[in-house]
């Protein structure tokens, strides 16, 4: 998944080091997503990408202005972040067309 994300952003021009950083964390247990999300929101992060419903609810717990996309694992329907996706789609259409295509 890391690396098909590295080649999209080739595909439009951007290289890792070059034009944007890609500073991956990775986990052992669900316990560690806190401490990971706050690293990399004290080290500057401007967007998150995370995989699965645990990890995007810890970043969506510590920051309210940094973008976070996120792979699902499951129905974002069915976990606590689709009550964020509703209030994201009514304020953008554009950003619901996106998630949900």
């Amino acid at each position: 998944m890391v690396e098909a994300f590295r080649q999209g952003l080739r595909e439009v021009g951007l290289v890792d080091g070059r034009h944007v950083t890609i500073d991956l964390v990775w986990v052992s247990n669900e316990s560690e997503f806190p401490l990971a999300v706050s690293g990399l929101v004290q080290r500057g992060a401007k967007l998150l990408v995370t995989a699965g419903s645990s990890a995007s609810l810890a970043a969506k717990r510590h920051t309210s202005t940094i973008p976070i996309v996120f792979v699902p694992a499951g129905t974002p329907s069915a976990s606590a972040l689709s009550k964020a996706f509703r209030i994201q789609a009514a304020m953008s259409p554009d950003l619901a067309t996106f998630l949900w295509t």
